[in-house]
């Protein structure tokens, strides 16, 4: 089974505010609403990966969707990022692998990770950029808990260990990513 997951646990330092609640002008919910819906036509079940600031605000907006569980990493590995979250994932779950996406990718659109769905490990990469947040993965506890024991938190490491390919997409408007604030200019012109 796939499941989706939402990484919406990072501390939006560069942004200002929490990015999981903020809601671009032209939409009508915020960015964690935004990417669960996109994940549940593809996955049927979505985990959103939360921190403690966040969480019971996202259980909030996700409370009339059953299919939407919100998560908090496991204490040992809690603010350990993205390592975290699929470990969580694994070891909350009965998926074998997940869809996953940062919630501040708010231009992604379902026939990108529906190609992903085509892989069994991959992530997205531009002609600038890898998205490693973007990606279908494997759910291997003992991976990805041997990682974050050693002390290693990048996912493009697990991506590696996974043997996850790069699925190109030549579109980098399609993967903006709201880092900062002003990367919000964008939804003015779109």
């Amino acid at each position: 089974m796939t499941v989706g997951l939402v990484l919406a646990g990072g501390r939006s330092q560069r942004f200002g505010e929490d990015k999981a609640l903020y809601k671009l002008s032209k939409r009508s919910q915020p960015n964690v609403l935004q990417a669960c819906n996109l994940l549940i036509g593809l996955t049927g079940k979505v985990l959103v990966a939360a921190n403690s600031q966040n969480a019971s605000q996202i259980r909030c907006l996700t409370a009339e969707h059953p299919q939407i569980t919100v998560i908090a990493d496991l204490a040992q590995w809690r603010g350990q990022g993205p390592l975290a979250a699929l470990l969580t994932a694994a070891e909350t779950s009965e998926a074998e692998d997940c869809l996953m996406i940062a919630v501040d990718y708010v231009n992604l659109i379902g026939p990108i990770l529906e190609k992903l769905l085509m892989y069994s490990s991959a992530y997205i990469r531009t002609p600038l950029h890898n998205h490693y947040c973007v990606a279908h993965l494997p759910l291997i506890q003992p991976i990805l808990a041997g990682l974050l024991s050693s002390g290693e938190h990048r996912l493009q490491i697990y991506e590696q260990e996974v043997a996850a390919v790069p699925v190109a997409i030549s579109n980098e408007q399609l993967m903006l990513n709201l880092n900062q604030r002003a990367a919000t200019h964008y939804e003015n012109s779109n």
